[in-house]
């Protein structure tokens, strides 16, 4: 996925991007799983370099795993209930799953970010530090995303926003995380430049998160609550405060004359 595209659909809930993908890929090509929940190897799609997705994730984990399938509505194998993406897009519906979860999910089961946390982000760390696979499957799923790391780290973007603002976490040890690490062909260290710029996309969050992101402003209105000092310049369509639109009270006079405390915007 190029960020022109993702530009496009990063505003989409999760079903609008699942309908998305099944129009820009096509259905599954056959049934993930038999009757017998066994895997359908005829539903691969790894040769033009994308991956398998149950659609039916936003209600239960780990589809793909025949303990947990054959516990749950076989439909959800259909190949109709199938979505072909990339990694990167694969990223993004775990990302839109976690904020769009189905309103019949189980109730024991944490949608969306086991996948993002354990899976998918670990593999890319490894891909975008210079990793390079043995297998040839996986090489051709990586190929078709290797050039779009900026991809990458905006999808990471929503994703951290996701985490401080639905679930109050601030812990950027989070995603310092190597998937081949485990196996001894590979090392977190060798991720560190990579960490470097994730944790940028935290700070960042964090002052987007005070401050008013709206490019245009229909009106804008004060907070003269703010303090004893002075008040805050409010944005009227976000309700967020306005950077550098703090102005201090000036009683040098006996009156409250207000000065603008930094620059103008």
């Amino acid at each position: 996925m190029k960020i022109a595209e993702f530009q496009e659909v990063k505003t989409m809930t999760y079903m609008e991007y699942c309908d998305y993908l099944q129009g820009k890929y096509g259905v599954g090509r056959a049934d993930y799983m038999t009757r017998a929940f066994n895997k359908n190897h005829k539903v691969s799609r790894t040769s033009d370099g994308l991956i398998a997705h149950h659609k039916a994730e936003d209600k239960m984990i780990l589809l793909s795993m025949k303990s947990v399938a054959e516990k749950c509505p076989y439909e959800w194998q259909l190949k109709e209930n199938i979505v072909y993406c990339d990694y990167l897009e694969h990223l993004l519906l775990h990302v839109l799953i976690c904020k769009y979860p189905s309103q019949v999910k189980h109730p024991l089961a944490d949608v969306g970010i086991g996948g993002v946390i354990n899976y998918i982000v670990p593999e890319l760390n490894d891909l975008y530090s210079g990793w390079i696979s043995k297998q040839e499957w996986r090489n051709k799923c990586h190929r078709i995303v290797i050039e779009d790391k900026e991809v990458y780290l905006e999808i990471l973007r929503m994703f951290i926003t996701y985490l401080q603002e639905e679930r109050g976490f601030e812990d950027k040890e989070l995603l310092h995380t190597s998937f081949n690490e485990q196996y001894g062909g590979w090392s977190r260290k060798k991720n560190m430049k990579l960490f470097a710029e994730i944790d940028n996309l935290w700070n960042n969050n964090n002052k987007a998160s005070i401050y008013c992101q709206c490019k245009t402003r229909s009106a804008v209105t004060s907070d003269v609550e703010s303090d004893d000092f002075g008040y805050w310049d409010i944005c009227c369509d976000c309700g967020k405060r306005i950077e550098f639109g703090y102005h201090e009270y000036n009683h040098f006079d006996g009156e409250d004359h207000d000065d603008v405390s930094m620059g103008i915007w």
